[in-house]
């Protein structure tokens, strides 16, 4: 999860600006039924809408990209609340972690 460039004015309803921060929410990890929806819901509670999404499914591992938008200071930590957001995954040390779960 990282921000994309610095946030700019657009136009909202009836005319007003409003300061919209750009962000891109990078998922991967295994395919489960619902991910999408999942995703799509927590943003929009989150006061995040979609601008864009790239979806790839191969051999039951997801790799989606989405560009998302909000106007609204608190929609990063409302979004913390539903989803871990680290700004970089260091996968050398996260693989040993989940070699050992997985070997029981």
């Amino acid at each position: 999860f990282r921000q994309v460039g610095p946030p700019a004015q657009e136009e909202a309803l009836f005319g007003e600006r409003k300061l919209v921060h750009r962000y891109s929410l990078e998922l991967k990890g295994i395919n489960q039924a619902g991910l999408l929806a999942y995703i799509a819901w927590v943003c929009s509670i989150s006061g995040f809408s979609i601008r864009r999404a790239r979806i790839s499914t191969r051999e039951g591992q997801v790799s989606d990209v989405f560009e998302v938008a909000s106007s609204s200071p608190d929609a990063v930590r409302l979004l913390q609340r539903y989803i871990n957001l680290p700004t970089h995954m260091d996968e050398s040390s996260s693989l040993p972690s989940l070699q050992q779960l997985w070997a029981g």
